[in-house]
C-alpha cells in the first residue's frame, strides 16, 4: 500500500512542471453585467466558450458567472435573470497571470485556494477561466 501512495505521488510531482495557465484554462466569453443568462449561454456557445467572464462598461472583468449557479435557472427564467446575480467577483487574488506554470502556478493558486480563477495576460486581456479541478485532473491524470 505504501509503496503504491509513493508511485502515485512521484506520477503527480512529475506532472507539475507541465502545468500551464494558458493551457489549462477555459475559453471565455465577455459579456456586461445586465446581460441575460439565455444571452450569454448563446454566445458562448457561438464562440466556443466554457467560461462566462462579466465585465464592466470599460471592458474590465468584473466577475466570473460560476456554473451551478446558473444550471440552478430554470430554462424560463434564463432569458430574465442577470449573469451579474450568478457571478463570483474576481479579486487580486482570483487572478493569475496567463505565463504561470508548474511551481509558480501551484503556488499562486494554493496561497488563495478559490474554486476558479481568471487567467489574464501581461496587458490584462483574459485568455481564460481557470478550475481548480481542471489543475487537480491535470495532476492526478485522472488517477
Amino acid at each position: 500500500m505504501g509503496a503504491t501512495e509513493s508511485l502515485r505521488a512521484a506520477r503527480v510531482r512529475a506532472r507539475v512542471p507541465n502545468l500551464r495557465a494558458r493551457t489549462l484554462a477555459r475559453p471565455a466569453v465577455l459579456v456586461p453585467a445586465d446581460t441575460p443568462l439565455a444571452e450569454a449561454e448563446r454566445r458562448s456557445g457561438q464562440e466556443g466558450a466554457e467560461a462566462i467572464v462579466v465585465v464592466d462598461s470599460a471592458g474590465t472583468p468584473v466577475s466570473i458567472v460560476h456554473p451551478s449557479a446558473a444550471e440552478a435557472i430554470t430554462q424560463g427564467r434564463r432569458a430574465w435573470v442577470p449573469v451579474s446575480s450568478l457571478a463570483r467577483a474576481v479579486t487580486e487574488h482570483s487572478m493569475v497571470r496567463g505565463d504561470l506554470e508548474g511551481e509558480e502556478l501551484l503556488t499562486a493558486l494554493t496561497s488563495h485556494p478559490m474554486s476558479e480563477y481568471l487567467v489574464a495576460d501581461a496587458e490584462g486581456r483574459v485568455l481564460g477561466v481557470l478550475r481548480a479541478r481542471d489543475v487537480n485532473a491535470a495532476m492526478t491524470g485522472g488517477d
